[in-house]
């Protein structure tokens, strides 16, 4: 790491030495905002209360439009709401948003999705459990994990400083956005100067656990039409505890001399130091990033950003064998080159590094190199728009550098070589307005190098406003998920291992399957939006889902005969099983704003999951003789157990004079999980009981001038210290103390 992080002295009394200057710089005059400089997206609108629709968004139709009048299901959370509640990191701002579900693996890391399908099929593995259905993206640019799908939360390189605010798409959207945008979409819109002259932001928080943040911004607005800005940001977490989970013992020990659930050993010291070099740290990572933005002539808009981060973090969701918290380490960097030309729009970036995911387990070990281009043209007549467009997405993971992968006594990498999977297609939106009407409707057509084949996602939308301050919402949508490296070309193996009988070897092998077809879901919704009164609104939404074309690990054994040996091979390889899950489900959300000095949102979501034609097993069926124990035997499960019923939270903000108080909760209630160790073990189901959880916070904060701010942060002030997720780490109670400064 950089020597600024090494010697955090240094960082610290860089911190303290410029806000100790703020009060003589606060008192330079500064010119108001100028419009040319304000990002696409105010704030708040300044309009009176009979007219006001609250916050402008883009990511419901890729057009700027007030979030009262957005066609499908979207909320919005603020820079300014986020450091209001004292969240620790984007992740965890996610609470803030209904129809998220976010639960804390170890301190700082977590496990997130949107409205529900999460951990289904049920009894996987931690990768398959992992959330691979929901689009994140940073000012367009997706932040997609095409190793394994998902997102590696702890590899974005920007923090809360570095964003305006966070749009949330709650439903399928991958006509308007791409594959993997299945249940949602996640978009994390970057801040602007909005002035001309220097800008000079930071923070600087510390607590206990460890607990190290830190933030600074700089940047320089010479006129109107050109800004650059360049931000660094820090966070170190420690764990809650030293010990971790077995799925062989299932207790909680300090992992030494540990079965594996996958091959007979032991987790020796060596294997442990290895797979935990600092088994003491929750996450530990730095970025740096800089935003360059031109407006050379009129209607042309020019943007670039570049920036890299470093990470490592200890969470779930590798396989080590001994229990579910694995170590996860990346050095990755990312180019990102937008134009808008009048009506038009392209993108191009790349994004590259190195990862590990899983530190000496499955062969996880690759660089990578991925690049998305995306452009549209937007034709206007009249009350119609015509968009057209064209995606193009590249990816390409490789780990021979790590791995020797011809040697049979050796381990191979997951990957087994260079991959590369590739999807590109056109798409087209027409979006009409006619009186108290609007029609929306968008389809797009990807091609996929594996599976070799295309798939169609398409979006229809009917808003009906009767009145003002009443818009009703009707949708139907089809969405699916992308290719995978592992799960399409996959190819590990281990070394080959004496079994004890004479003559006879063995070698696991874990194998994808180019032919897999895609998951995809389907999504019925109606939407209601009410203004109550003069600042109080009322955001209504009901939907089905139903989600096909699970893929699942299926076991099946070969035997390899030679003059010399019999080798027995264990296989896992990817399959599509027959599991089918539907979601019925509700969010609400209320909103109460008197004035400038009060917010109060309340929110939640109830909804209830059913697993059809699932299996508990994951053999073929040439493993059983009865017919009765294989991945085709299956049954219904009418209140799958897996996902909360209930999820949701309230924000309670308040500003008097120089003082902001701010309360906030999160909560879910109780749910159960199991992991695949106990069918590779043969036994019954262990379940991990999730409790009912509320998780409240606090943060008081005093401006002595206008651009300091000093406060006092409290997580999880009820001290509810149960695991979130499959017997992970006790969530701590968090005191921090800190500053922030903006001039």
């Amino acid at each position: 790491m950089p020597t600024l992080i090494r010697c955090p002295h240094l960082f610290w009394g860089l911190f303290f030495g410029i806000s100790g200057a703020i009060p003589a710089l606060a008192q330079k005059d500064t010119l108001s905002a100028n419009p040319m400089l304000v990002a696409p997206v105010e704030n708040i609108l300044l309009l009176s209360p009979e007219k006001y629709e609250g916050n402008i968004i883009v990511s419901a139709s890729r057009e700027a439009e007030s979030i009262f009048k957005a066609p499908i299901a979207i909320s919005v959370i603020t820079r300014q709401e986020i450091e209001q509640a004292g969240c620790l990191s984007i992740m965890e701002a996610l609470r803030l948003l209904p129809g998220v579900l976010v639960r804390e693996t170890t301190n700082g890391n977590y496990d997130i999705n949107i409205r529900g399908l999460n951990n289904t099929p049920p009894g996987t593995d931690l990768i398959t459990a992992d959330n691979s259905n929901s689009l994140v993206m940073i000012d367009y640019r997706p932040v997609f994990n095409y190793f394994s799908g998902g997102t590696f939360w702890e590899n974005l390189p920007i923090d809360i400083q570095d964003i305006d605010r966070i749009e949330l798409v709650r439903g399928p959207a991958s006509a308007l956005y791409g594959a993997n945008a299945v249940t949602g979409v996640i978009h994390i819109i970057t801040r602007k100067i909005q002035k001309e002259d220097f800008f000079v932001a930071g923070q600087a928080e510390y607590g206990n656990l460890q607990t190290q943040r830190a933030a600074f911004t700089a940047g320089y607005a010479p006129n109107n039409r050109f800004q650059f800005l360049a931000s660094f940001n820090q966070t170190r977490r420690h764990r809650s505890t030293r010990l971790f989970y077995n799925y062989v013992n299932q207790e909680y020990n300090e992992g030494l001399n540990q079965p594996n659930y996958q091959v007979p050993e032991v987790q020796t010291n060596d294997v442990f130091t290895r797979a935990y070099p600092r088994p003491e740290v929750g996450i530990d990572r730095y970025g740096i990033n800089t935003f360059l933005t031109w407006n050379p002539v009129k209607e042309v808009f020019l943007e670039l950003s570049a920036g890299l981060e470093d990470s490592y973090a200890l969470r779930t969701f590798s396989e080590g064998g001994y229990g579910p918290l694995t170590t996860t380490v990346s050095k990755s960097a990312y180019l990102d080159a937008k134009a808008r030309l009048k009506n038009g729009f392209i993108q191009l970036s790349h994004w590259f590094g190195e990862q590990e995911p899983g530190l000496d387990g499955v062969g996880n070990q690759y660089i990578f190199n991925n690049t998305d281009l995306q452009l549209y043209y937007d034709f206007k007549i009249k009350n119609l728009r015509i968009r057209p467009g064209f995606n193009l997405r590249d990816a390409v993971y490789d780990d021979r550098r790590f791995f020797s992968n011809t040697d049979p006594s050796r381990e191979t990498g997951f990957l087994n070589g260079r991959k590369n999977i590739r999807n590109y297609g056109p798409s087209l939106l027409f979006d009409y307005t006619w009186k108290k009407f609007r029609w929306l409707a968008a389809g797009r057509y990807e091609r996929f190098s594996t599976p070799e084949r295309g798939y169609f996602a398409y979006q229809f939308v009917f808003n009906y406003q009767p009145a003002q301050k009443h818009l009703l919402r009707l949708s139907y949508s089809r969405a699916n998920r992308g290719s995978f490296i592992t799960d399409a070309l996959g190819d590990y193996r281990t070394g080959v291992r004496e079994t004890g009988l004479p003559g006879v070897l063995t070698f696991t092998r874990a194998q994808g399957n180019s032919n897999l077809e895609l998951f995809s879901a389907n999504c019925l919704e109606a939407g209601y939006r009410f203004q109550i009164a003069s600042r109080i609104y009322l955001d209504l939404e009901a939907y089905w889902m139903r989600g096909q074309d699970y893929n699942a690990l299926v076991l099946q054994v070969d035997t390899l005969l030679s003059p010399s040996a019999i080798t027995i091979v264990p296989t896992f390889e990817q399959r599509n099983i027959p599991a089918i899950a539907s979601l019925w489900g509700g969010t609400f959300s209320l909103t109460y704003q008197p004035n400038s000095q009060l917010t109060f949102r309340l929110f939640a979501t109830i909804q209830k999951t059913q697993i059809d034609r699932f299996s508990p097993f994951n053999a073929d069926p040439e493993l059983d003789p009865s017919g009765q124990q294989n991945y085709l035997s299956t049954q219904s499960l009418d209140d799958f157990a897996g996902s909360p019923r209930f999820y949701g939270g309230f924000f309670a903000n308040y500003s008097v004079g120089k003082f902001n108080l701010n309360l906030n909760a999160y909560s879910f209630s109780a749910h159960e999980l199991f992991h695949i160790s106990d069918a590779i073990l043969g036994r019954p189901p262990t379940l991990a009981q999730i409790p009912n959880k509320v998780l409240l916070n606090a943060k008081v904060m005093f401006r002595p001038y206008k651009p300091l701010a000093l406060y006092i942060n409290v997580r999880n002030l009820l001290f509810q210290d149960d695991f979130e997720y499959i017997f992970t780490d006790p969530v701590p109670t968090t005191l921090l103390g800190g500053l922030s400064f903006e001039f």
